[in-house]
């Protein structure tokens, strides 16, 4: 498993303008939704990955 499957998902990234207050609230609410959606799926890929035991090498 790569190593960067175990850094946290990234969040959203902002628009390059100014933003309303509703935009604001609107937008950070659909990130920490997302994020917590992502990471919750990314903590549990690593998890099953983690809890199967390495097979041994057959020669």
């Amino acid at each position: 498993m790569p190593p960067s499957s175990r850094i946290p998902c990234p969040v959203t990234p902002l628009p390059d303008r100014a933003l309303s207050a509703q935009e604001v609230t609107t937008n950070w609410g659909a990130d920490r939704a997302a994020i917590l959606v992502c990471d919750a799926r990314r903590a549990a890929a690593v998890a099953s990955i983690d809890t199967i035991p390495a097979q041994e090498t057959i020669q």
